[in-house]
């Protein structure tokens, strides 16, 4: 569920930051390790808007948009 409030992204992710960290230590395609990473870098705080986001990942704000919408 994505909601924005604020510019600051505000997002619930039920998987947790251990199983999130193994998936991306798993996950074989690039494509699939940079949505794992976005998931991991909410859920440990790390980031909170989508700018911040995308400049890590060299992605456009709708791109991670429409990532977290799915």
């Amino acid at each position: 569920m994505v909601r924005f409030m604020a510019r600051s992204l505000k997002i619930i992710i039920e998987e947790s930051a251990e199983f999130l960290e193994k998936q991306l230590k798993n996950t074989r395609t690039a494509h699939q390790k940079e949505r794992i990473q976005v998931l991991w870098w909410l859920k440990t705080g790390q980031v909170q808007e989508h700018q911040e986001l995308a400049n890590r990942l060299g992605r456009d704000k709708s791109t991670i948009t429409r990532w977290l919408q799915k």
